[in-house]
């Protein structure tokens, strides 16, 4: 299981994920993966490496860390990676983190790209996630995570029929949990 840390950044604090020992390998999680549950899963297929997962600024415990656009979310993880000193790491990206992943490495290791390229070229987006009083910004949140796994990128109205697993109902959970600290900014 991925233990939690907290690094401190000019903009403030960003929490980090790790578990395992080895080769250092640092992981940008996708849209529908909490960072921990992204961690423990390369984790299990990559035995012999320390990996650490990077939360997103605005989501889970680095839901205070401010940010604009991707430029800066890619100055944030840029001085994360610095900070750790994981500069000369493998950097495995995941779905919409490519394009961020591309503008910190050249040797970086995409995966999901296709799925990216879909959901950008349709324009995927979350719903209205300003906090309503009966909480139904949290179902619109949970529905959109829940659809990014399930359907397909490029037809949101059909199944998916390829890629990874479905998460487990707790992988969705706490990846929900994570992106509902601040809905706004996920």
């Amino acid at each position: 299981m991925a233990t939690p840390y907290y690094i401190t950044l000019s903009l403030g604090q960003m929490r980090i994920w790790r578990t395992g020992t080895g080769s250092p390998v640092v992981v940008l999680p996708g849209l529908g993966e909490a960072a921990n549950v992204a961690a423990d899963r390369v984790a299990r297929h990559l035995s012999g490496a320390c990996v650490t997962a990077l939360e997103w600024p605005g989501v889970g415990g680095s839901a205070s860390l401010p940010f604009e656009n991707v430029a800066d979310l890619t100055a944030v993880i840029k001085a994360a990676v610095d900070v750790l000193g994981l500069a000369d790491a493998p950097l495995l990206a995941f779905d919409l983190a490519c394009g961020v992943a591309v503008d910190l490495s050249q040797s970086a290791i995409l995966i999901a790209v296709q799925t990216a390229r879909a959901w950008s070229q349709r324009d995927f987006a979350p719903p209205d996630l300003t906090p309503r009083e009966d909480g139904t910004h949290l179902t619109a949140l949970w529905a959109h995570l829940r659809n990014a796994a399930l359907m397909a990128p490029a037809a949101p109205i059909s199944p998916r029929r390829d890629g990874d697993a479905l998460p487990s109902a707790s992988d969705l959970d706490t990846t929900v949990v994570s992106a509902a600290v601040d809905p706004e900014s996920f």
